[in-house]
């Protein structure tokens, strides 16, 4: 594993001694500390990656290649965690898999379901850690599908065209309400329906809300968040908006300095920050606070045709770091 030195490795011995949480007196002696990842997608490096963050500041520490082409990777576009399990799960639109790995790169790919060839697809994914359930989009034939996180089950149609998808991209779940929310950059919503079987659709923004050609959304508490990418040659830039998750609140924009061909979104709900993840001039991974009202700042260089993007705090051995 290629591992890209960003900080000196006295402040990283000093990382783990800060984040030091625990020790196992019991059957191991190890101790045990909490690290901040993020892991996003690259379909020219046909690869999954991951950098450590800094948890003061926030800064990448080291970035590492996950899974690449040999190991079957090929054109992934969305990626989640399960933080419990330190378990990644994304989606290949290229191959038409669902693919489960470990986070910390200790096992080997395993392909959970399979679109048919005639199906394109898949992009958007989010899973219910409770429930271990995945759900995906798939925008060229206007689907939201739900499935065991296990693999293996029922893939059920959460949602269809007969039901007003058009385009449907990003997807994000609010576990304890039981809803789903995704965006559809065809028809130009977001909206938000409930895992209670009724297939009640409800559009909490539209076109005319603020923004023009929506692909990902994040859902925080009361708090949603959205990437716009309009159309190049139109009114208004890219920018990361923010709005309520009741649909309550007018949507207003959070960032639009270091926005630049967005795909995708992650929130760190413990430090309070927004990442994002651009296409322009080899791709970049910019932050700034939920809040908005300062500068964002770039954490990542030469991501290249990122698409999928998630942040985590896991539990490991230090020995592992």
């Amino acid at each position: 594993m290629t591992h890209i030195i960003l900080r000196s490795i006295f402040g990283f011995i000093g990382l783990v001694a800060m984040l030091l949480t625990s020790c196992d007196t019991t059957d191991d002696p190890v101790a045990y500390v909490e690290q901040t990842y993020l892991f996003w997608t690259s379909a020219s490096d046909h690869a999954i990656l991951r950098a450590s963050l800094d948890v003061t500041t926030g800064d990448a520490v080291f970035i590492d290649t996950l899974y690449a082409a040999n190991d079957g990777v090929f054109s992934p576009a969305a990626i989640v965690v399960d933080k419990a399990a330190a378990v990644l799960y994304w989606t290949d639109y290229g191959t038409g898999d669902i693919v489960r790995a470990p986070a910390l790169r200790k096992g080997s790919m395993e392909v959970l379901y399979t679109i048919p060839a005639d199906m394109p697809g898949p992009v958007g994914l989010t899973l219910d850690e409770v429930q271990q359930r995945l759900y995906w989009t798939q925008p060229w034939n206007d689907l939201i599908l739900g499935a065991p996180a296990s693999g293996g089950g029922t893939v059920d149609t959460v949602l269809s065209a007969s039901s007003g998808v058009d385009g449907g991209w990003g997807i994000a779940l609010q576990t304890e309400a039981g809803s789903l929310y995704w965006v559809e950059y065809l028809d130009v919503e977001l909206n938000r329906t409930w895992l209670d079987g009724t297939g009640v659709v409800q559009t909490l923004y539209a076109g005319g809300s603020g923004f023009l050609r929506p692909f990902s959304v994040a859902v925080d508490g009361d708090a949603l968040y959205i990437v716009d990418n309009p159309i190049p040659g139109t009114a208004l830039p890219d920018r990361i908006l923010r709005g309520d998750a009741g649909g309550a609140a007018p949507l207003t924009t959070l960032y639009d300095v270091g926005v630049d061909n967005a795909y995708a979104l992650a929130v760190d709900t413990r430090q309070g920050m927004l990442y994002w993840v651009n296409q322009q001039e080899e791709g970049s991974i910019w932050r700034g606070r939920v809040q908005g009202g300062t500068t964002p700042a770039k954490v990542i260089d030469r991501v290249r045709l990122g698409q999928g993007l998630a942040v985590a705090t896991l539990r490991i051995k230090s020995t592992e770091l």
